[in-house]
Formats: C-alpha cells, structure tokens, sequence
C-alpha cells in the first residue's frame, strides 16, 4: 500500500490569477445586477406615477358617465309622469 501524498499548500500564480480572475467576474456581475435593479426600480416608480394617474381618470370618467345617467333618468321619469297624465 502507498502512503497518499499531502497536498501541495505553496500557491502558485496560476491559482492566483485564477483567483482573481474569479473574483472580478463576481463583482462585475454584482456591479451589472445593482444595475438593473436600479432601472426596474425607476421603471415601477413611473409605472406607479401612470397608474394612480389612469385611476384619478377612471374615477373622473365614472364620475361623469354617472351623472349623465342620472340626468337620463331624470328625463326619462317626466316623460313617463307627462305620459301618465293623458289619456
């Protein structure tokens, strides 16, 4: 039977530049990620901004469209009560 032989502990340069090599990947993916979580975020604050404005017109439109049934409504209940009166 052979005795295992230790690892080698020395580092060398190319487990150094590999090292680093690796190292700068993760901070340039870290670097692009903030980046794009930077922009979705900016992107949901306009969103928010477009959508509380499309309710605002919702509610105004809502608004009117009721207003103006109740104005027909109104018509429609004198027609009837003209109507009701004749023979």
């Amino acid at each position: 039977m052979t005795i295992p032989e230790r690892f080698d502990t020395s580092i060398n340069l190319q487990n150094l530049l590999s090292a680093v090599v690796i190292a700068g990947g993760m901070i340039a993916w870290g670097m692009s990620m903030q980046s794009r979580i930077s922009v979705v975020e900016s992107v949901q604050h306009v969103q928010a901004e477009i959508d509380k404005r499309q309710d605002n017109e919702k509610d105004r439109l809502q608004d009117q469209i009721n207003t103006q049934f109740k104005s027909l409504n109104d018509k429609l209940d004198r027609l009837i009560e003209q109507h009701a009166g004749r023979p």
